[in-house]
């Protein structure tokens, strides 16, 4: 686990923090600017977005792991 430190100390920690910060940022201007059912729609997009991208993603870091789909069958 070592190795994870550099990124988790230099990248993650303050990724994570400023993303947080961007999207709050967003969150409060849409409230300030749209309608509640307007305000919502941007809501359940960012949602739907972000569960894409991390389906996407937890996809790939298997098929790199595995070497194989996780519809894939049979031995390699």
């Amino acid at each position: 686990m070592g190795h994870m430190d550099h990124y988790e100390n230099d990248f993650e920690t303050a990724m994570l923090k400023d993303t947080s910060a961007y999207y709050s940022r967003k969150a409060s201007n849409w409230i300030l600017e749209d309608s509640c059912p307007d305000y919502m729609l941007k809501v359940l997009f960012l949602r739907g977005f972000f569960i894409s991208n991390i389906s996407w993603l937890l996809f790939n870091i298997v098929v790199f792991i595995t070497g194989r789909g996780v519809l894939e069958t049979g031995e390699r």
